[in-house]
């Protein structure tokens, strides 16, 4: 991932503080620009996604799993990490109206969102399973 040209670029951005960077071919002539702007737009777009369409990917990757059970594990995940007691409702309440951004900076980074959802689903699994048995 290091020699990943997308990566440079961005890299380059911000090293530089440019504008915009010539994209050469092979040959090293230039076929197109990058422009911090578009790169911008393109974060400012993922910023602003809804948080509860990604629990509805979530719900519908994982076979057999309901909202409403989705949602008791996310209060169990906010719970053991913060020691806020939340009612399902609430959560869902919350995620409807935030975006992954606001999610981003509440969770403390990019990881530890994605570490939350891994444990929701952990947890919504196991206790999937718990109730089968």
């Amino acid at each position: 991932y290091e020699n990943d040209p997308a990566r440079e670029v961005v890299l380059k951005f911000v090293k530089y503080k440019v504008m915009s960077i010539p994209v050469l071919n092979n040959e090293g002539k230039i076929v197109g620009m990058v422009r911090n702007c578009d790169i911008t737009k393109t974060l400012a777009q993922l910023y602003d996604i809804p948080v509860y369409k990604l629990f509805k990917i979530l719900e519908k990757e994982l076979k057999g799993i309901t909202w409403r059970e989705l949602m008791e594990a996310a209060a169990i995940v906010t719970k053991n990490t913060t020691g806020e007691v939340i009612p399902p409702e609430e959560y869902e309440k919350r995620i409807m109206n935030t975006t992954f951004g606001q999610a981003l900076w509440a969770c403390g980074g990019l990881e530890k969102f994605f570490a939350g959802l891994i444990k929701i689903g952990e947890i919504v699994i196991a206790r999937k399973i718990a109730r089968a048995r």
